[in-house]
């Protein structure tokens, strides 16, 4: 008897998965359109399954491909997924859960946005950007203002100490004795700790007199060193600046753009709007979407309304429904033994263990067709040709994910209450 596959610390079979989409008819023929700068459809996009095509599509290119999500919420799913089918690393660009006025400098939406257009602005070009519609409405800072609101401090170099303290607390930093969130800075002899908003960690900046003579990382907990550098940018906005720039304005010539469900980006961008109580603010669905399909866009759809420019509908399907029952879920799981495989996505390895465990007598195991992997996947799929099914532990037994808080940029723990 076969056993179960366990679970496995190199994933190459989930890492390969996606070449099996070359196979399907069509799909060749939208990455030329893409490769032509042409508009392209995607039809039969079922879940997860667009994070598949997203790593075939990416998978060695060098242009800067944009995935624009319906919901703020889907950009982490999204992510998530990914990291199944792909090692590049996405950068995200999210959305402000808040109103301009409220926007602060150790929010860490201000610097997550500002640390990506930086990026841009610089040309250190990511592979992938992951965004939602409501990113896209929400105006940009320009590249000037940017560039205007940057001060660059270089080792050897002579600095204005009170001018340059002066600037940053006009600027909405904090002035503190010891720094440890985003938009803090503390003067103390010829220490200058700075913790800018873009910034994952902070820096000290040593002086001679004037003269800079080192800037090291540090950590906020242990006040050790991480890193020596050349030098260091200090990048400070006024959170409500209402400048009118669009996020495809950053974006470089060799771009491309994949709409997740357009017709829900469309939706939920006209609802939010609806909700806001200034939305002249903002820009408008259309402009927003016409600004970055200036560049090649692909539109993937589970049930495409309409195609633009090439088109191919993939033989992908949702998954059936489980019961959630560890019996009836053998059962269910022995009526996919026709098929070749079937991997469940689990949460932890004590999991996957656990299920391995407890399905180990089904004829998918012991036909050596069940697998298990490590990961997050937020929505299972089918690749028909090849007859095989992603599934979540999740989905097996009808829980809900409860969603991981983002891992935030914090301050020194707590050591009394």
């Amino acid at each position: 008897m076969s056993d179960v596959h366990g679970p496995i610390t190199e994933p190459e079979r989930l890492l390969e998965l996606s070449r099996c989409l070359n196979d399907q008819d069509g799909f060749s023929g939208v990455v030329a359109a893409l490769a032509a700068g042409e508009a392209a459809t995607l039809d039969g996009v079922w879940g997860s399954s667009r994070a598949l095509v997203t790593a075939e599509l990416i998978r060695g290119q060098s242009a800067v491909h944009v995935v624009v999500c319906p919901q703020p919420n889907d950009v982490e799913d999204f992510c998530d997924d990914l990291a199944l089918f792909c090692k590049d690393t996405p950068e995200t660009f999210p959305s402000w859960e808040s109103d301009p006025g409220e926007r602060i400098l150790h929010d860490e939406t201000y610097g997550d946005r500002l640390r990506l257009l930086k990026l841009l602005a610089h040309g250190e070009f990511p592979t992938l950007v992951v965004t939602s519609i409501h990113s896209l409405l929400q105006p940009v800072p320009s590249q000037a203002a940017v560039d205007s609101g940057t001060r660059t401090l270089k080792t050897g170099e002579r600095i204005d100490t009170e001018s340059f303290l002066r600037w940053m607390a006009e600027h909405g930093f904090h002035h503190t004795s010891a720094v440890e969130l985003p938009g803090e800075f503390s003067a103390r002899g010829g220490i200058i700790d700075v913790f800018a908003p873009d910034w994952y960690q902070p820096v000290r900046i040593e002086l001679f007199d004037d003269e800079v003579t080192s800037i090291r990382r540090f950590d906020v907990s242990s006040q050790r060193s991480l890193k020596s550098l050349d030098s260091v940018e200090v990048t400070v906005l006024t959170p409500s600046d209402q400048d009118r720039e669009y996020f495809s304005a950053y974006l470089p010539e060799k771009t491309r753009v994949l709409f997740v469900e357009p017709e829900q980006l469309r939706e939920q961008g006209n609802r939010y709007l609806e909700h806001l109580e200034h939305p002249k603010d903002f820009h408008n669905v259309e402009s927003a979407l016409a600004h970055i399909a200036q560049f090649p866009t692909i539109s993937a759809s589970a049930l495409s309304t309409g195609a633009i420019g090439t088109s191919c509908h993939l033989a992908i399907e949702s998954v059936q429904r489980f019961s959630g029952d560890i019996v009836k879920v053998r059962d269910e799981l022995d009526r996919l033994a026709t098929l070749n495989e079937v991997l469940v996505i689990c949460q932890t390895e004590a999991e996957s263990h656990r299920l391995k465990d407890i399905f180990n007598m089904t004829q998918l195991a012991v036909q050596g067709k069940l697998r298990f992997h490590v990961g997050q996947l937020s929505g299972g799929f089918q690749l028909v040709r090849d007859g095989i099914v992603l599934i979540s532990g999740n989905e097996l037994f009808n829980r809900t994910d409860l969603k991981r808080l983002p891992a935030r940029r914090l301050g020194k723990t707590i050591d009394s209450f």
